[in-house]
């Protein structure tokens, strides 16, 4: 989407091919955003949703993504007693593999609020 602006402080909405009217200016989604707190609110509110609905599939709730970063500690401490790097960890250990990808799946949410 493109988001525009007026010098009345009007929005305008547009997909990607659609040409802008006369007159409005073209802003950053972060922009488009910010000039509007309810949209942004809802905005947080669905990164919110997504994330209860990423740890789910790790039957966590929200606020407990911290056990991601004790599991992955947990099985990083016993690969390195068999002698085993992260990177080495994460191409043989798939429980290792899917408790760091969704711990960055989390992450990378929890950075758009």
């Amino acid at each position: 989407m493109r988001y525009f602006k007026d010098s009345g402080d009007g929005f305008y909405v547009v997909s990607e091919d659609a040409e802008p009217a006369d007159g409005w200016a073209e802003i950053s989604e972060a922009e488009w955003l910010a000039s509007n707190p309810a949209i942004a609110q809802s905005q947080a509110e669905i990164t919110r949703a997504e994330i209860a609905d990423l740890l789910a599939t790790a039957k966590l709730l929200p606020g407990q993504e911290w056990l991601l970063d004790v599991a992955m500690a947990s099985m990083v401490s016993a690969g390195a007693t068999q002698g085993l790097t992260e990177p080495q960890l994460y191409a043989a250990n798939p429980g290792y593999k899917e408790v760091k990808d969704l711990a960055a799946q989390v992450s990378a949410k929890k950075a758009q609020l």
